[in-house]
């Protein structure tokens, strides 16, 4: 049955692992695309090579089912998860359809440059700022200031204002200067305690960022 077969990704054996994607890929659909999602992502050079062919191998018809299962996994906690996940979108040939998509997409990529400059962009984001690792938090805030350059959005000063407080000093800095594009008063009292900041870089960034106000 296949789902005994999935289960067997999680041996610590990989040639076991790569036997696993070798007999999903036949009929593939779905039901495996996590396996595969993570197999891309693999430490072994083998198994990453057999998760690359199983997604090649899946014909069109199954492409949309496959999307509609991997979309959700770009925002699960499992860090290898999410990014296996945008990889085997891109490997079903997938193109976003939406900002918000693309966000999600580039974000599990770790690719926070050239999300687009939208209000779609914002949710994803603001998702983003609380997930682990911290360079992810780090490039969600540094995103979210470039936003503020073109538009001001009422859902991305409170999170920031949070991120502001945080036991990471770079966290803490790249909110420092992502609020210094907010022109929301609540930012002035949070960026002047900020300025006494323990931290020489977030001491740097508080008042660059009051020195916009």
């Amino acid at each position: 049955m296949r789902w005994l077969k999935r289960r067997q990704f999680n041996s610590k054996s990989p040639e076991i692992r790569e036997e696993t994607l070798h007999s999903l890929s036949p009929k593939a659909g779905p039901n495996d695309m996590r396996v595969f999602a993570q197999g891309l992502l693999d430490e072994n050079m083998d198994v990453r090579r057999a998760a690359s062919r199983a997604l090649a191998l899946i014909p069109p018809s199954v492409a949309l089912p496959c999307v509609r299962v991997l979309l959700p996994a770009l925002v699960d906690f499992n860090l290898i998860l999410r990014k296996g996940s945008a990889l085997a979108l891109q490997s079903l040939k997938w193109n976003p359809a939406t900002p918000n998509e693309q966000a999600l997409y580039l974000i599990a990529l770790g690719n926070f440059d050239d999300i687009a400059i939208d209000e779609g962009s914002v949710a994803p984001l603001l998702n983003a700022l609380k997930m682990d690792p911290l360079i992810i938090q780090i490039g969600a805030a540094q995103a979210l200031e470039r936003i503020q350059t073109r538009m001001q959005d009422p859902r991305i000063i409170g999170p920031l204002l949070v991120a502001l407080k945080s036991s990471e000093s770079n966290l803490r800095a790249a909110a420092a200067r992502a609020l210094g594009n907010s022109t929301d008063e609540r930012r002035i009292a949070p960026l002047l305690k900020a300025f006494k900041d323990s931290v020489a870089s977030v001491r740097v960034a508080a008042a660059e960022a009051i020195g916009k106000t």
